[in-house]
């Protein structure tokens, strides 16, 4: 982002472009992003980007965007074809196949959570102070 005075009159720069990309081609770039595409908007109203402006790029933005998705479907169509008569055959054994790890995972983040959490209040720190 900019904080520069000129990006007081409605610039918008999210992706740090040395060459100098205009405004639009940052806001689409966002919509890339998962962080940025959160502030995006926000940001645009705060640099006084106009509504239909904000709106014209982000519905050019949201079609690139679809057309990535489904270049991306078209490119790995065997892949993913393949993929799916295998899950399709294996049945309730891929779904346990791929539920096993997640669960093992997911217990693991909570234990790790609940020993930093005995640990922070055994040793005191990051408690209240006021």
């Amino acid at each position: 982002m900019n904080t520069e005075p000129e990006s007081k009159r409605g610039k918008l720069r999210l992706v740090a472009s040395p060459d100098g990309a205009s405004d639009s081609v940052s806001l689409m770039a966002s919509k890339f992003v998962p962080g940025i595409s959160v502030i995006a908007p926000p940001l645009a109203g705060a640099l006084g980007m106009r509504t239909r402006t904000f709106l014209a790029i982000q519905l050019a933005a949201s079609a690139l965007w679809s057309a990535a998705g489904l270049a991306l479907g078209m490119a790995f169509q065997a892949q993913i074809g393949l993929g799916l008569r295998t899950l399709r055959e294996w049945g309730s054994s891929a779904l346990l196949l791929l539920m096993v790890p997640a669960a093992a995972w997911m217990a693991w983040r909570v234990g790790r959570s609940l020993l930093t959490a005995r640990w922070l209040a055994a040793t005191g720190v990051g408690g209240r102070s006021c």
